[in-house]
């Protein structure tokens, strides 16, 4: 009888075992690959709070790469790193931690060698900005960019301007107003302003 409830303990105890280390992959996983999409790239943890947290699909859109090592533009040195249409996402864990995922400087790399005037208007009113750092302002006609950046994230999600709003002719063909910004570039389409996708595709 002893023997028999021995064997009984040890093959229960085996099963528990077992049963645990098949576990465990699968919560670190869970963990690893959040926000996960129908066409392969994943998201982690820390990059996906950010995502969502700040416009999600509209203003960032999907993943094009998975998280990997990359060099920045900006500084020379390596940082985790994920590509979304209208985004670039950068690990810093040296930051505090609500700074230590940051955007990569989309637009000023695209905007690399052009020169944009600025503008003489430095008043500052509740349909016009003007930033001292770039000489740029934000304004709400024709497009309503000043709406748009005050709304979906501000300074930490588009930095200064590095223009004001120019026409120009699309990947489609068609002429938008358009504005470019350190970490973004937007457009209007039907007086509404989006996310241009040009930073990212083809990158």
């Amino acid at each position: 009888m002893s023997n028999t409830l021995t064997q009984y303990f040890s093959a229960a105890t085996f099963a528990l075992i077992a049963l645990s280390m098949m576990v465990m992959p699968v919560v670190n996983s869970t963990a690893q690959r959040t926000g996960g999409f129908a066409h392969g790239h994943h998201i982690a943890t820390d990059f996906y709070a950010y995502w969502n947290a700040h416009g999600g699909l509209s203003i960032n859109g999907l993943p094009i790469t998975d998280e990997h090592p990359e060099v920045s533009l900006t500084d020379g040195k390596s940082y985790a790193t994920q590509w979304f249409e209208r985004a670039r996402y950068e690990r810093h864990p040296e930051n505090v931690t609500h700074y230590n995922v940051l955007l990569g400087l989309l637009g000023t790399n695209q905007a690399e060698g052009r020169s944009f005037d600025g503008t003489s208007d430095q008043s500052n009113t509740s349909t016009h900005m003007y930033f001292t750092q770039t000489r740029h302002s934000l304004l709400n006609s024709p497009g309503p960019f000043l709406i748009y950046w005050t709304s979906n994230g501000g300074l930490a999600q588009f930095g200064y301007p590095l223009s004001e709003q120019i026409q120009e002719v699309s990947t489609d063909g068609k002429t938008y107003d358009v504005q470019y910004f350190e970490r973004h570039v937007s457009s209007t389409t039907r007086n509404r302003v989006t996310p241009d996708t040009r930073c990212c595709w083809g990158c």
